[in-house]
């Protein structure tokens, strides 16, 4: 401990030097004359008092000529030089008036020159400038049961019987040590009862009716951590206090709570690491007089790094209202010093609050449902604020699919049934906002084919002014994206809005489809840019082998954050395509129809063929179900209903609802089996 810490605690402890003088001038009061220990004084002309101007005690010799403050006073009687062993001086009193201030393990040692006469401190000899290990203390206490009397002093505070138990509190008949200067016994009254924090080889006794309350028997451990042992072992909170009875007090109220020996000690480091890891939060709650608030000050400074903060109670900062203790015994309630600290911590989190407060969901004004632009049947694929995925290779129809849902965004009005649509249902552009079409892959004349297509089977004579397409083939890979935001910026300012964008070419917005930084970072942004814009952004990715999971980190991040995966393929018929649904958010993808187009040469464009039968769909259905079964049971036979639901929802990635109904289907089809332990197994598999 620092020796102005040191200072300012015996200050605390002593009544601001009213005891250190009562002390070293043989237990007279203030105010009254008495030979002064410092010389052979014959005539009692000395006297100490307490100053408002300095808010301490001082004392003035008439006859000698001196005066100043207790330490003064009690280095002139251990015949000490008060400004060059100020130190040696605060450690003598802390020794002689049993304070039990923890000076980090060391008693500083002096050599009095001539020891005067009535004082009443025993000189140390001189040793080695090494630390010296500190002596236990012999000592010897009874216990007896607490009486009604000491019930109710605890009672005040609200600790009952059990928290004193738990802590290892107890009552004390008697107590029996050996000071400075020899042998000495306390016994309990009723108007001055013992107790005693027993630990380990050691107990500290509390006489709360006395000046010098407290005092260590044994050998004091370091640190010293009162409360640590009955901490649970995680929590959101926990208090750093002042004293044992401030943790008896805050343990009774819920709170978890600590104490070392005093608020002036300093904390241990492996101490706070330990809290630390085991707490969200750390509050220092000392007294609210000058000391306390300047330790809180101190240990918010020096304990910055594990952010700890300090809760200042509303109390008057008196002897009788200062500590959390008072506060209680005053009425406050738990849930008041839990209103004080959610303050604390909304001061804490004030920055993060502006944000928090952005995404908080306003219930008396709900957000409006996004609309849905793309749909197949009554399931809805593409939708305002998302993003959807096409997916399909070389020649399936890929590109005429997108081709297609830009001829259904060109319209202006719902007069269209007689279009071919693909078996989509395409939004109409009502109020002519951006349609925007990007090519990443393809040159001029292939995107200009691709448009005419649009055009054609939207049966439009020319193109309507809010329709763009950019071909980005000559950009690197870098310059596409901002050309993208500029475009849809620019676009969206225009003509009030964006109804549909289009990027054919995805993967080519980044250097690699496996990097996952790049992947996650333009997914990211795709989704903000459609949010940003109220529009959905269709993009395609190469085609899925299996159609069932999409490989790679930008397919990792398309599945956690489209809408809707659409997957072109080759039918068994090779002259046939058919449209799979891999993921929708609303329903199932394996119950969506499977749609059949084929090529027209006579339209020079894909057309519908119909769907895919009944019982093709649902033996796919089968089929998909089966193999999904295989890997999720691969290194385990069995999974109880919960797990397994979770798993199906993550192999199909569906939502677990679905999943759930997946269960029961594949039960009925024999791919799973049910245990008599009513958990799940794969059924009999067919050769």
């Amino acid at each position: 401990m620092k020796t102005k810490e040191l200072k300012e605690e015996i200050l605390r402890l002593t009544d601001n030097g009213r005891t250190v003088f009562e002390h070293y001038s043989g237990g007279k009061k203030p105010h009254k004359n008495f030979l002064n220990p410092e010389y052979n004084d014959t005539k009692p002309s000395c006297s100490y008092f307490y100053s408002e101007d300095k808010h301490t005690y001082l004392y003035k010799d008439q006859g000698g000529d001196m005066k100043g403050d207790c330490f003064r006073f009690a280095a002139g009687c251990l015949n000490m030089d008060c400004k060059t062993q100020f130190r040696m001086v605060l450690e003598a009193i802390n020794r002689d008036l049993n304070l039990c201030i923890d000076v980090d393990g060391r008693d500083t040692p002096f050599v009095p020159k001539n020891k005067p006469t009535m004082v009443q401190s025993t000189p140390v000899p001189s040793v080695p400038t090494t630390q010296k290990e500190e002596q236990p203390r012999k000592y010897k206490f009874v216990e007896k049961h607490f009486s009604l009397t000491e019930l109710d002093y605890w009672k005040r505070y609200g600790i009952m019987p059990e928290i004193l138990m738990k802590y290892d509190v107890v009552s004390l008949d008697s107590y029996e040590s050996v000071g400075e200067k020899g042998p000495y016994c306390y016994t309990s009254t009723q108007e001055s009862p013992i107790f005693g924090y027993k630990g380990e080889k050691f107990i500290k006794i509390y006489r709360p009716k006395e000046k010098l309350r407290f005092q260590f028997g044994g050998k004091k451990p370091r640190p010293y951590c009162f409360g640590l042992n009955q901490l649970p072992f995680r929590g959101d909170m926990v208090f750093i206090t002042g004293g044992e009875k401030d943790v008896l007090t805050l343990a009774s109220h819920g709170f978890s709570a600590v104490c070392f020996n005093s608020e002036t000690a300093e904390i241990n480091a492996d101490i706070l690491d330990l809290l630390a890891m085991r707490f969200k939060h750390i509050f220092v709650l000392y007294d609210v007089d000058e000391t306390g608030k300047k330790a809180m000050a101190k240990a918010e400074q020096d304990l910055s790094k594990y952010e700890v903060r300090s809760i200042l109670l509303p109390l008057e900062g008196t002897k009788q209202s200062k500590d959390v203790s008072d506060y209680f015994a005053q009425g406050y309630t738990s849930q008041q010093l839990h209103d004080i600290v959610c303050k604390q911590l909304e001061a804490m989190y004030a920055q993060s609050m502006m944000m928090i407060n952005t995404c908080l969901m306003d219930f008396e004004h709900p957000p409006q449902p996004s609309p849905v632009i793309i749909r197949c049947g009554d399931v809805p694929i593409g939708i305002s604020d998302n993003l959807m995925c096409v997916t399909g290779g070389e020649g399936t129809g890929k590109s005429n699919l997108l081709s297609t849902f830009i001829a259904g965004s060109l319209l202006t009005s719902e007069e269209h049934d007689e279009l071919d649509m693909l078996g989509f249902t395409i939004a109409p552009n009502k109020e002519q906002k951006a349609v925007i079409h990007f090519d990443t892959e393809q040159s001029g004349p292939h995107l200009y084919k691709n448009t005419e297509t649009a055009k054609r089977r939207a049966k439009l004579e020319k193109y309507p002014p809010f329709y763009y397409a950019l071909n980005m083939l000559a950009q690197t890979r870098q310059q596409r994206l901002k050309t993208i935001r500029d475009t849809m910026d620019l676009f969206h300012h225009k003509h009030g809005g964006i109804h549909l964008v289009i990027i054919d070419g995805a993967a080519d917005l980044v250097s690699s489809a496996n990097n996952e930084a790049e992947c996650t970072a333009l997914i990211e942004e795709l989704y903000r840019l459609a949010g940003m814009y109220h529009t959905c952004i269709v993009y395609a990715l190469h085609h899925v082998p299996n159609g069932f999971k999409i490989r790679g980190h930008i397919g990792s991040e398309t599945l956690r954050k489209a809408a809707g995966i659409l997957s072109v393929e080759r039918d068994d018929n090779p002259v046939f395509s058919v449209i799979k649904a891999v993921k929708v958010r609303d329903g199932s993808a394996l119950d969506m129809p499977m749609t059949l187009i084929t090529w027209s040469k006579d339209n020079k464009m894909f057309v519908s063929a119909g769907h895919k039968s009944a019982e093709y769909v649902k033996n796919e259905k089968i089929e998909k179900l089966r193999k999904a079964a295989l890997i999720i049971f691969k290194n385990k036979d069995a999974y109880t209903y919960g797990v397994l639901a979770s798993l199906i929802s993550k192999e199909t990635n569906c939502e677990e609802g679905t999943a759930k109904k997946y269960i029961n289907f594949m039960i009925k089809e024999g791919i799973l089996e049910k245990t008599k332990y009513n958990n799940y197994k794969l059924g009999e598999q067919d050769d």
